[in-house]
């Protein structure tokens, strides 16, 4: 994992290029690079876990100087992808993905994309036919962003390298902000900068040097659901899962470094340390988890760290558990510099302290629990479809008496949740699945800016975005996989992901993946719905698969989510309670 950045026409002089890249030396402690071309730069920070010797410095060159590779990432699959190219005449003279990389996509150009197991942003000079190739991963695991001014393109890892090479004058995004206080994260390719985009999941970008202002972004990859589903027993489906996590688990232990594991106390990130036990064996395994104590209660969840003790204690495993307290809120504006991204939530601090605890006990890679969720239903918003779909069958009168009685309760943890819900219980079922995802309605947002600003933001830009992402999938019908694509290309990648990344990174820690293998992926999208959500039961075929592995009171226990009792840590505060 590392710090990538790209330049293109660059008037100013080499050092300027290099401090921007110094700028994320977080990401890549172990080495740096810096590749001139003409007036045309590629940079990279290197954090090194695969190979780690002087043979897979990047940027990287290929032997006959007319390539140039600088990416972040690693390809879970390299080495059968080094095979076939070996079986071409190829000759590697390291062990790295990232040579793997090189060459494949030299010999099969943008058709290898599809070929590629793994999380990557990567930027590929190609000086034979005078092209820049930019590329994300195919769910935004690892971030990109660019920026284009006058005869300039930039391309980087982070935000803060484009805005200090850069001259334009870096306006903030009105519309943005007003997105974040509607969904609490900014969907699409948006920023908190107008002229600073995101490259978004599965896209990339083929710019010529030659003329830099001719580019457009454009999707290599799309989830592959299909309708009809194919006619097996929910047992095949779940055995062909079960083979699918355990080769996605084995995939991802590649490394040269030594490798940690989340371990929260919830199904997802459980079932993956139970399944790496198999290949690691219990002495090699090391975990960690967060402890918010009695604050957590009060918002009504459980505290997590009971169950992750109880596992660890059960397998024989270590586990560093990290108590988190108020006092966690004086890390919030360093959170928020480090984000980049407009975010609203304070989970992103919990993952910096597991990463800075790793990272302190020489684990440069953490694998976890992430995208289970959104990929096999795991939020109350599916739930949610679940009883907008029976509430639909109630007179018109009734459900909106019932949602005024809803919306009159006195407000709590409990009720909060059925609030929300009411708000769209006689909406259209397509309105019902956006404002799942709102947590302030549009127009209350859209009323907390003055006049000027209102004139910069379209009210139904979230419900625009959505509906592109719905065309991409316009061949399917069934509304619960309508919104876990929606999820995976826009909560996922812009809220879970973003944070993931730039919270690890920050401390030079590499978190991973699992269920966000490629094939597994696959195989998910390819399940009838019926078997991710079954009734009012969400990920119901991951828990049958686990109820092999993990005790049957951990499955069966509400959700907790990883999240923060904020209100609680709020009202303790007295330096938030005297501003």
């Amino acid at each position: 994992m590392c710090g990538i950045l790209a330049v293109l026409n660059f008037n100013g002089e080499a050092q300027q290029v290099a401090h921007a890249l110094n700028l994320m030396t977080h990401r890549g402690p172990d080495a740096h690079g810096l590749y001139q071309y003409e007036r045309h730069f590629l940079g990279h920070r290197r954090l090194a876990i695969q190979d780690t010797s002087h043979l897979a410095a990047q940027p990287m060159v290929a032997a006959d100087g007319q390539y140039v590779l600088s990416y972040n990432g690693e390809l879970y699959n390299h080495l059968e992808l080094r095979s076939r190219l070996e079986q071409k005449g190829i000759v590697f003279k390291s062990k790295s993905d990232t040579e793997t990389l090189l060459y494949g996509l030299i010999e099969y150009g943008l058709p290898f994309l599809k070929e590629l197991n793994g999380i990557f942003a990567f930027t590929f000079l190609d000086l034979k036919n005078q092209k820049l190739l930019v590329v994300r991963d195919a769910f935004g695991v690892k971030p990109l962003y660019y920026s284009h001014y006058g005869e300039c393109l930039y391309f980087a890892s982070e935000i803060r390298s484009i805005r200090y090479l850069s001259p334009q004058k870096q306006e903030l995004n009105t519309e943005a902000f007003y997105q974040n206080m509607v969904l609490l994260w900014t969907p699409g390719t948006a920023t908190a900068y107008q002229n600073i985009k995101k490259l978004k999941p599965g896209h990339y970008i083929e710019v010529s040097l030659n003329d830099v202002n001719s580019y457009q972004e454009k999707a290599w990859y799309v989830t592959p659901f299909i309708e009809p589903y194919p006619k097996q027993s929910s047992t095949q489906w779940q055995e062909a899962l079960e083979t699918h996590l355990k080769r996605a688990v084995k995939r991802q232990l590649i490394a040269d470094r030594p490798l940690g594991f989340f371990l929260s106390g919830g199904i997802d990130s459980s079932l993956i340390v139970a399944l790496a036990q198999e290949y690691l064996g219990k002495e090699r395994i090391q975990s960690y988890c967060i402890s918010t104590g009695k604050d957590f209660s009060k918002e009504g969840f459980k505290d997590d760290a009971v169950y992750a003790q109880r596992l660890a204690k059960q397998w024989g495993i270590a586990l560093e558990c990290i108590t988190a307290n108020s006092a966690i809120l004086d890390q919030i504006d360093q959170m928020v510099v480090q984000l980049e991204e407009l975010q609203s939530d304070v989970a992103p601090i919990f993952v910096g302290q597991i990463a800075q605890k790793a990272q302190s006990m020489g684990i440069p890679v953490l694998l976890g629990g992430a995208a289970a969720d959104d990929i096999f239903t795991g939020y109350r918003r599916h739930q949610a479809l679940y009883f907008y779909a029976y509430a639909h069958y109630l007179p018109k009168s009734i459900q909106r008496l019932a949602q005024r009685i809803i919306q009159a309760l006195p407000q709590n943890p409990n009720t909060r949740r059925a609030q929300k819900w009411a708000t769209a219980l006689t909406a259209p079922l397509k309105q019902q699945m956006y404002q799942s995802f709102y947590w302030t309605a549009t127009h209350k947002a859209y009323n907390c800016f003055t006049e000027a600003y209102q004139q910069h933001i379209r009210l139904d830009s979230i419900e625009q975005y959505f509906d592109a992402l719905l065309q991409e999938i316009a061949h399917i019908k069934d509304p619960i996989t309508q919104l876990l694509h929606i999820e995976q290309q826009s909560f996922l990648s812009c809220h879970n992901l973003n944070y993931l990344d730039k919270m690890g990174m920050a401390y030079g820690v590499e978190i991973r993946v699992p269920y966000l293998d490629a094939d597994l992926v696959q195989l998910v999208a390819q399940m009838p719905p019926k078997l991710k959500m079954k009734q009012w039961h969400t990920k119901y075929i991951l828990k049958k698969v686990a109820q092999k592995y993990l005790p049957k009171e951990l499955i069966q226990r509400p959700k907790t989510g990883f999240g923060a009792p904020l209100r609680v840590w709020l009202q303790k505060d007295k330096q938030f309670q005297t501003q």
